[in-house]
């Protein structure tokens, strides 16, 4: 009996062996299928993380780019802005002469034969009055002529010529206006190489 007990114990501690042996085995492979799960999870998660940041700085880069541009816009319509303000007080603070002949010149043409009556900022009415209009009324026919009005009008310069029905706006800020959607290109050429705003 002693053998058949030394036999089984023999054998249960081989079998104990063989299961604790393969317990190990199951449970480093499990271990290193863990750590290669783990570490497969955690590039992952790095990555991803990585990609997030990425896009997070590309969209914020994005957002600044489009910021700057806006305010260079900004910038450049301010400039052009100060460009034709700056014409504007030039054109009405030209010598008197010159002044008056351009004025005489777009008299000419907004009045062509039909005259009317010529609304101007106080200190254009008084160029008028002083011999001005009666040089240019002095060619035209006597139903064609110049009259002035009694009111003032308030713009920098030029004048808003009235006939029955209409008006002929001939005022400096009207005219720099028109010039300036043509004169765009050119100008934006010369202040930022090309680039309109």
């Amino acid at each position: 009996m002693e053998r058949i007990r030394s036999a089984v114990i023999a054998e249960a501690k081989a079998k104990a062996e063989s299961i604790a042996n393969k317990a190990k085995t199951e449970a480093e492979s499990r271990l290193q299928s863990a750590q290669a799960e783990i570490a497969a999870e955690t590039k992952r998660l790095a990555d991803e993380s990585r990609a997030s940041c990425d896009e997070e700085h590309r969209q914020r880069t994005g957002r600044l780019k489009a910021g700057l541009r806006v305010e260079l816009l900004v910038a450049k319509s301010e400039l052009i802005r100060k460009v034709f303000q700056e014409a504007l007080k030039t054109l009405a603070n030209l010598p008197r002469e010159e002044y008056l002949r351009l004025m005489g010149r777009w008299l000419e043409d907004a009045g062509a034969e039909a005259g009317g009556e010529i609304v101007a900022n106080e200190r254009d009415l008084g160029l008028f009055r002083n011999g001005f209009l009666d040089k240019v009324n002095a060619s035209r026919p006597t139903d064609g002529k110049f009259t002035l009005a009694q009111e003032p009008l308030s713009v920098a310069g030029g004048f808003v010529l009235r006939r029955k029905g209409f008006e002929i706006d001939m005022r400096l800020e009207s005219q720099l206006a028109m010039l300036k959607d043509e004169a765009l290109p050119e100008i934006a050429k010369i202040l930022f190489g090309g680039e309109a705003p």
